[in-house]
């Protein structure tokens, strides 16, 4: 990591911070500063810099951070610049503050009179984004992240909501997603898709939790919830979210969202954490109507569970450890015996999420420390992939579904409490 300096400029009280740093590889709209960056490089006869929404929302976080803060300083910027490039090389990061509010042309005269901060701006980057944020005292605050990689990894959809909780998400089959949230009001709200993305319905509830969503058949949709008195409540569609039964309440003391599979034929397997830490299943044969008495299947959880049910028989539930790593757990004989705890290496800043696509395949999703998403994967529920950096900053747990082999479609709130999303394949 290079040395930061900063410089304090009394006349137009800005201070200026520069960080560069390298790095081996990892997994528009544009701005007023784009196009002055742009300028000084072709004046230089360098080529120009490439908007990544990516950098920009890095950006962002940085200048909402040192805004907040009220004072210059550098954390992991460049570290995030580089996941947002595919086969990335180096990364570097400006920022400044100024008292007179989001002066554009003043803050690139001044980086440019800055050899370090001129570094940059000439630098041996490829894409660029920046961000201003203005506090009630007038005073602007900008970071300008920088990034040098052949190509940008894919970006995510943005769907406009304002999301309280995770999202949950679900597929009955190919073309099809169906996504749930709590909203403001702590009801639950649906959109889907189906070639194109639908405006929120709204399902009226009162949720203390993040939803759980599955699909065991074409146009039925089951979602579960923590209710104010702890326990699980129930709705469900079987007209693709036309209609929705009334909620119905399963008795429970839960401390996690739920978890649900299904595997097939009117069964469904909800998941919870309860007061003791430990993992609690109940399950349904007939599509709801009836439930066995939640079974303990231990563990000491510090997240909500996630489930999925990859081949007949089979459930595979996951979630965190005390010691911030994934657990598994799972049963080859639709619950009536169950593996040890697995534990697998990680070191997770939220839930995760489960998905898969059949024939034993599995992919598992969960925030770093970092906030990125990270996505590990099995074909044989044996062998592992190392935890791969997907890209973003968000701030929910993810959720993820799969519409047909060798398709998993990944959604998580954004800082923005908007909806976002990434098709992903293979």
């Amino acid at each position: 990591m290079g040395s930061a300096i900063r410089h304090l400029i009394p006349a137009g009280s800005l201070v200026l911070g520069m960080l560069i740093m390298g790095g081996t590889p990892a997994a528009a709209d544009g701005s007023v500063q784009q196009t002055l960056i742009n300028q000084d490089r072709a004046a230089s006869a360098l080529a120009p810099l490439s908007w990544s929404t990516c950098l920009a929302g890095i950006a962002l976080q940085n200048a909402q951070r040192i805004a907040a803060q009220g004072y210059l300083s550098h954390t992991n910027g460049p570290t995030l610049d580089l996941g947002c490039g595919a086969n990335a090389t180096s990364a570097g990061e400006n920022i400044a503050y100024m008292s007179d509010g989001a002066n554009d042309t003043e803050a690139n005269t001044l980086f440019m009179n800055s050899a370090p901060h001129r570094a940059n701006i000439l630098g041996a980057y490829t894409y660029v984004g920046t961000a201003w944020v203005v506090t009630s005292n007038g005073y602007g605050y900008i970071a300008e992240e920088f990034l040098n990689a052949p190509s940008l990894v894919p970006a995510y959809d943005r769907l406009s909501a304002s999301m309280t909780s995770a999202p949950a998400a679900t597929s009955w089959g190919s073309g099809r997603l169906d996504v749930f949230a709590r909203g403001q009001d702590m009801a639950l709200y649906h959109t889907w898709n189906d070639g194109s993305w639908h405006y929120w319905d709204r399902i009226p509830a009162s949720m203390t939790s993040a939803p759980a969503a599955v699909s065991s058949g074409t146009g039925r949709l089951d979602v579960f919830a923590r209710g104010q008195d702890m326990a699980l409540y129930h709705t469900s569609s079987s007209d693709s979210g036309s209609t929705w039964v009334y909620w119905a309440r399963i008795p429970a003391n839960m401390m996690s969202a739920p978890a649900v599979a299904s595997l097939g034929g009117g069964r469904l397997d909800v998941f919870a954490v309860g007061q003791d830490r430990a993992l609690y299943h109940t399950w349904s044969t007939d599509g709801g109507v009836s439930w066995v008495y939640w079974q303990r299947l231990g563990g000491s959880l510090t997240s909500d569970p996630a489930a999925v049910s990859s081949q007949s028989g089979h459930i595979d539930v996951f979630a965190r450890g005390a010691d911030m790593a994934l657990e598994r757990i799972s049963t080859t004989d639709s619950g009536t015996t169950w593996s040890a705890w697995q534990r697998m290496s990680a070191n997770l800043a939220s839930s995760p999420a489960v998905s898969s696509w059949g024939g034993g395949r599995l992919d598992v999703f969960a925030l770093g420390q970092d906030m990125a998403v990270y996505h590990t994967f099995t074909n044989d529920g044996a062998t592992w992939t190392y935890w791969q950096r997907v890209n973003g900053a968000m701030n929910s747990a993810p959720a993820a579904a799969s519409q047909a082999a060798g398709s998993v479609d990944l959604f998580v709130r954004g800082r923005d409490l908007a909806l976002y999303h990434l098709g992903l394949s293979g």
